[in-house]
């Protein structure tokens, strides 16, 4: 009786453990991806203006736009984690999360080298084309994860959504719509779920 007493305790603390939201660290993430979304989603833009002939932008411009975007982004990526150095809070679930989005994070500067490397020693854009659209897929696998962990339906939109995005990028390599298309998935796949992130938290 007290073996059954005690694993069904077990059970229940399992449950609720699965049930508790991220706390803080979920907050950093989210926030990370806001930060990321919104940077890169307004380069995209950017440079769709100067693509579809609304701006035009020399190459320094756009070296300069697309350097700062990254010196800005690795700041506020430093800062968030400083902040959030204390050990993870949160569920089990929570701290999974926090462990699959690092993980496409690491995957995702293991992937630039290897593009960056081969796009200039073949001198190709086309092959530095296809880096985001890799990303774009990690990102999909990512949420996936997340939507197979807590089965919430935006969850799987927004996986649905990278996955989607990854291919419709990749078709449009060549066109004026590649930066476009990118700006608006980052936006709405990562600014946007970033924020949603950062609100359930709290």
């Amino acid at each position: 009786m007290n073996a059954e007493h005690g694993r069904a305790v077990d059970d229940l603390a399992f449950l609720r453990a699965l049930a508790e939201g991220g706390g803080e660290s979920q907050r950093a993430t989210g926030l990370a991806l806001f930060v990321g979304g919104s940077l890169y989603g307004a380069q995209c833009f950017i440079f769709g203006a100067h693509a579809y002939g609304w701006v035009t932008l020399s190459e320094s411009v756009q070296g300069a736009v697309s350097t700062g975007v990254t010196v800005v982004f690795l700041i506020a990526i430093g800062w968030i984690t400083w902040r959030n150095r204390a050990p993870q809070t949160g569920g089990i679930v929570a701290r999974a999360l926090n462990a699959v989005f690092a993980s496409a994070g690491t995957a995702t500067l293991s992937m630039l080298v290897a593009f960056a490397t081969v796009s200039l020693r073949e001198k190709s854009l086309t092959i530095w084309l296809l880096y985001p659209c890799v990303v774009f897929a990690l990102q999909g696998a990512a949420w996936t994860a997340a939507w197979m962990l807590r089965r919430r339906t935006w969850l799987g939109l927004v996986a649905l959504g990278w996955l989607v995005s990854a291919a419709v990028l990749a078709i449009s390599i060549g066109t004026n719509h590649y930066p476009m298309i990118a700006g608006v998935a980052l936006v709405l796949f990562m600014a946007v779920p970033g924020r949603m992130m950062m609100q359930s938290a709290r």
